[in-house]
Parts: structure tokens; sequence; C-alpha cells
């Protein structure tokens, strides 16, 4: 074990680098900065980061034998991963965003218990994390912002709560999450983006319940959709489908769009090849229909409202 000073501000590069005996540290409050590989090597099972910590060096704990972290750091940067054996990450109160690529390919994590004060999860923070199986939310929460690639290659996920204060999913968010089955947004959800390709090529996806939104509009992003096994989707407060944005979804049945609904465009082929479609209606105020957008589905009748602009060709 080693006592740090309740003064100490800087731990510099490589300064316990294959310490393999150092099985029991804590870092003081007060302490700024961490230099890459400070830790590296190591036999450090679990660390707590302080509240004051702002700079984290590549691979500053890398650990064989670090299984747990407490994040406490209000506003940190890091360097690449902590470290790939850890299984358990707790943030704790005051801290607001998980930062890029925190996690990423942390292959030993198992579960990620986020405080109420978080409100943003940085690009592929959790990306490549092929264990993950359990969040855990703080009642209360003030998530908002789920970057892209977040959560990315995390392929024991098979289903994903989302806390109802989220507004935005980003690009790619859930890329090559193989083993998600339902994504379930939480009564009152503030959703009102899901961008590019976010849940695109889950064949295992089938069900994920928009209809509890209650923002005033949601935009579903190009190819957020193609490829899933969806069955039925309702659209009740979506303003844009982007293009491709159900592409491929050929177990699709049902397709729920109020008549009175805010949908103002939808881009070409976001309904192609969607061959277990049967029906559709487009609503009284769409203003933009792209090509191809039901084409080689089971669609035989379809009404165009007169506040229809633009209809793409094919």
């Amino acid at each position: 074990s080693y006592s740090l000073p309740s003064t100490l501000k800087g731990i510099g590069s490589y300064t316990f680098n294959s310490a393999r005996s150092l099985s029991s540290i804590t870092l003081p409050e007060g302490l700024e900065y961490i230099g890459e590989h400070a830790f590296d090597g190591a036999k450090l099972s679990s660390i707590t980061i302080p509240s004051t910590v702002t700079s984290i060096g590549e691979g500053a704990f890398s650990c064989e034998n670090m299984v747990r972290v407490n994040w406490n750091a209000v506003d940190a940067i890091a360097k690449g991963p902590l470290s790939s054996s850890i299984e358990k990450i707790t943030f704790g109160e005051g801290v607001k965003r998980v930062p890029d690529e925190l996690m990423s390919n942390c292959s030993g994590l198992v579960r990620a218990i986020f405080s109420s004060t978080i409100e943003e999860i940085g690009a592929g923070a959790f990306s490549g994390c092929e264990s993950l199986k359990r969040i855990d939310w703080a009642e209360n929460g003030r998530l908002k912002i789920i970057d892209n690639y977040a959560f990315g290659r995390c392929k024991s996920l098979n289903e994903f709560v989302l806390p109802k204060e989220v507004e935005v999913i980003d690009t790619l968010a859930f890329c090559e999450c193989d083993a998600l089955e339902r994504v379930i947004l939480s009564e009152g959800s503030q959703l009102r983006e899901i961008g590019q390709s976010c849940f695109a090529d889950l064949n295992l996806l089938t069900s994920i319940n928009l209809e509890t939104s209650s923002a005033p509009y949601m935009i579903i992003g190009e190819g957020a959709f193609s490829n899933t096994s969806l069955t039925s989707v309702s659209l009740h407060n979506v303003k844009i489908i982007g293009e491709n944005a159900f592409r491929a979804c050929k177990k699709l049945e049902v397709v729920n769009i109020p008549i009175n609904s805010p949908l103002e465009e939808m881009g070409d082929c976001a309904f192609y090849y969607c061959p277990s479609l049967s029906s559709f209606t487009f609503p009284d105020g769409i203003k933009k229909i792209g090509k191809s957008v039901l084409y080689n589905t089971s669609v035989s009748t379809i009404v165009l409202p007169e506040s229809l602009e633009f209809v793409g060709g094919g």
C-alpha cells in the first residue's frame, strides 16, 4: 500500500508503473492530474477517482486485477480506456458526463451504475464492452444525450431501458449490439431524435415502444431501424422519417401513423423491402414523400393527401 499526501495535485507519468506489489492506494481529494501509465502493471483491484480530477492519461490504470472503479470526477478528460478487466463501474453524484471512450473495449465490464446527475454519455464510452449486461439508472435522473457509438458492440445487452429524460440517441449508438431484443422507453419519455443507423442490422430487435414518447415531435434518422426484426411500430409524433429508416424490415406488418400526425417528410426508401407490410396510411399534413418509400411491400392501395408538395420517382 502507499499513502499519498492530502496536498497532492498531480501524479506524473509512469510514477507507479510496474509496481506489482501495490494492491491498495487512496487518491486524495484535490488531486487534479494522473499521468499516462501512472499505475500500469500495479496490483490494484479497485480505485476511486476523486471529484477534483480533470485529466487522466492513456493507460493510467492498466492493471490486470482492476475489477471495480468508483468514478467521482466531475469534469474529467480520460485518454483511452481505463482497464479491460474492470467488472463494475459506479458514477458518483455530481458527475455530469461520462467521458468519450472511457470504458471502450473493457471486455470484463458486466455492470454500470449511473448517478442522478449524469446528463450525457460520451462518444464510444462503452463501445466494445462485450460482457455488459446490467445498467442501473438512478431515479429522477437527468440523462439527456447518448452520444454516437456510446454502446456500440455491447454484444451481451438483450434489453435496454431508456430513461425518460433522454432526448437524443446519436448515430450508431447501439451498432452491433447483436443480442438486443427490446428497447423500452420509460413512461413520459422525452425522446425526440434517433440518429443515423442507431439500431441498424440488429436482427433480434423485435420491439420498441416509440408511442410512449411525449416529446412534441421526433426525428428518425437515416437507416435508424433498417434490417431489424420489428413487427410493428407506432409513429404518433414523428416529424421526419429519414432515408432507409425501416428498409428491409422483413417482418414489419403494422405501421401506425395517426391521420393528424406531425409527419412532414418521409425520405427515400423509408420502408423499402418490407414485404410483410400490407397497408399504409399517409397523414393529412405530409409534404414530401421520397422515392421508392413503399417499394417491394405488399401495400396495394394508398391515398395521397392534399397537403403533398413532392413525390419522388421510383
